[in-house]
């Protein structure tokens, strides 16, 4: 599920809000970066967009966390999480599948997304994973996704990097991925969080279904494969 709380997005902070520009990632996922300047203090922030590696299963796993609205789980139980699911190639929450984002040099936020048409073999790995170490049966839920689509899973970009504009260049990017890939765009919204309904209207997301998940019942939203 991609549940982006947008609370935060429009609080100001300490950190230079310099305009990002929107940039493509190469197909090949070679890195990607964008300098951005701030008009008001001559600031210059690197902005790079890269593929996810197995060093990055620990940041993967508070990403997820913190996009399920769970950032207060135990370090304990997130290190577990990191150490026994992400760092694996075959599940949902992976490096292969996560995109992050750097400011600076430094990790800001990712987005996992991923070909519907493997999410049936990640999920059975996923889930039997997850019952088994952090002890979660979640096997009554509806599948996310299906063959035809392309879902966005997981977003989170962390408090300090909110307001950048960050968040909607991580979707716009894998928007443009699935829709390259002739694939239905999907992702999952929480019926009360209007901040992220307005974001996913404005980059053209409609009404699919209702979908039942993680014990709630969301929205299924939709941008269409191009014909």
């Amino acid at each position: 599920i991609l549940y982006l709380s947008l609370r935060a997005w429009h609080a100001t902070d300490s950190l230079c809000r310099a305009p990002a520009r929107t940039v493509q990632l190469l197909n090949n996922h070679s890195p990607i970066t964008v300098a951005t300047h701030c008009p008001h203090c001559e600031h210059k922030t690197m902005i790079t967009f890269r593929q996810a590696t197995h060093s990055d299963a620990l940041f993967i796993a508070q990403g997820f966390h913190t996009a399920m609205l769970m950032s207060d789980t135990p370090e304990s139980r997130i290190r577990l999480f990191a150490e026994k699911i992400c760092m694996r190639d075959d599940v949902l929450y992976s490096a292969p599948n996560t995109t992050i984002v750097e400011v600076d040099g430094k990790p800001a936020g990712m987005i996992t997304a991923y070909d519907g048409s493997r999410y049936s073999d990640m999920r059975r790995v996923t889930m039997a994973l997850v019952k088994e170490h952090m002890g979660i049966d979640l096997s009554d839920m509806e599948d996310e996704s299906e063959a035809g689509e392309y879902y966005l899973d997981s977003l989170a970009v962390l408090p300090e990097y909110r307001g950048r504009g960050l968040g909607r260049m991580l979707l716009k990017h894998q928007i443009d991925e699935g829709l390259r890939r002739g694939l239905n765009v999907t992702l999952a919204v929480d019926p009360v969080n209007t901040n992220a309904q307005r974001l996913y209207r404005d980059l053209g997301f409609v009404d699919m279904r209702d979908i039942y998940i993680f014990g709630h019942t969301y929205w299924k939203w939709v941008i269409p494969a191009m014909k």
